[in-house]
């Protein structure tokens, strides 16, 4: 007889501990969905236009100041990312030499009503980006138009 309060207590502790346990479990599962519906209405909300263009690029192109590789230039890696904000991170790093990467963060902008072509603004070199069928390439921000070598502006999205 003596037990059965110390009982009744240690019963109705484990069904608390079991109910909170069962509360935080639940709590997660609400808040896991919550990411996961916003992770949905992100994609959904994704504009067509943008939908080509996020992603990650990358290449190895002529030095800043070729506009080919020539002798003795190793060239330039470009590591950019396009965002679905229309924001832009550009790292440029020179392959033969010890100088600091380029790191060039901003928006970018459409220049043409079919939306093949984009300006990274804030880019005073290599800057204008043109989608072309299923490749992607660097165009001569002063003429507006592709490099003589423009297989060596190709940029890979990965």
């Amino acid at each position: 007889m003596k037990n059965k309060p110390l009982l009744t207590s240690l019963l109705c502790v484990s069904l608390n501990v079991a109910c909170s346990k069962s509360e935080s479990e639940q709590t997660q599962t609400v808040q896991s969905q919550k990411n996961n519906d916003a992770l949905a209405t992100q994609k959904a909300s994704l504009r067509p236009e943008l939908q080509p263009w996020v992603g990650h690029y990358q290449a190895d192109t002529p030095c800043k100041t070729c506009i080919t590789r020539c002798e003795g230039c190793e060239g330039t890696h470009v590591d950019l990312k396009l965002y679905a904000d229309q924001s832009y991170r550009l790292v440029r790093e020179r392959n033969a030499q010890d100088e600091p990467a380029e790191h060039l963060a901003g928006r970018f902008v459409f220049l043409d009503a079919a939306q093949d072509k984009i300006q990274l603004v804030g880019t005073s070199q290599r800057g204008l980006i043109v989608r072309a069928g299923d490749f992607t390439e660097i165009y001569n921000q002063d003429t507006g138009l592709a490099y003589d070598s423009s297989d060596e502006f190709i940029l890979e999205k990965s």
